[in-house]
C-alpha cells in the first residue's frame, strides 16, 4: 500500500485512518482490506476486479470472496465505486505489466482529480522510454473503460 497526499497545507506523508478521498485498488480483496481502514464515507474507489489468489486459496484452505461480495462491501464503505478488469485491459496492450498505467487511466477517466488526460499523456510520453506506446495504449484503455457502479446502501 502506498499513500499519496495532495494538499495546499503542509501535511505528513501518511493518510490518517478513515480520511482517504480516493483509493486505487489494484487487487479486490486488498482494496476491501485497505478501504475498511482508510476510506472516509465520501470517498471514491477505483477497483481492479482481477483477483490474485493467495497460496491458501490455491491450496483449498481458504475461500476467496466473490467479486460481487467485495463490490457490495466496498460500496458500503464509500460514496462512489468504479470498477474495471485492469489486468485484462493491460494484456490487450501486449503486456500485463502495464496494469498500473491502466489504473492511472481509470483514475483520470473517473474525473475525480483535476488532472487531464492530455497532461498525463504528456507525462507518459516524456518520462517513459521503454514501452512508451504500450503505456499510452494502456492509459487510454483505462480512461475509456472505467465504469461507475452504484454502491449498495448500508
Amino acid at each position: 500500500m502506498s499513500h499519496l497526499r495532495i494538499s495546499q497545507k503542509e501535511v505528513g506523508p501518511l493518510i490518517p485512518q478513515h480520511s482517504a478521498h480516493i483509493l486505487l485498488g489494484f487487487e479486490p480483496a486488498e482494496a476491501l482490506r485497505v478501504g475498511a481502514s482508510y476510506l472516509n464515507p465520501r470517498a471514491s474507489v477505483i477497483m481492479n476486479t482481477h483477483p490474485i489468489y493467495p497460496a491458501e486459496v490455491l491450496a483449498g484452505e481458504l475461500e476467496y470472496p466473490s467479486i460481487t461480495e467485495i463490490e457490495t462491501k466496498l460500496g458500503r464503505l464509500c460514496k462512489d465505486l468504479y470498477i474495471l478488469d485492469a489486468v485484462e485491459l493491460a494484456t490487450k496492450t501486449g503486456s500485463p505489466l502495464v496494469m498500473n498505467t491502466v489504473m492511472v487511466g481509470a483514475l483520470i477517466g473517473s474525473q475525480l482529480t483535476p488532472l487531464t488526460s492530455k497532461e498525463l499523456e504528456q507525462v507518459i510520453s516524456s518520462q517513459i522510454r521503454r514501452l512508451k506506446e504500450v503505456n499510452l495504449k494502456a492509459f487510454r484503455l483505462g480512461l475509456k473503460t472505467v465504469r461507475k457502479v452504484t454502491p449498495a446502501s448500508s
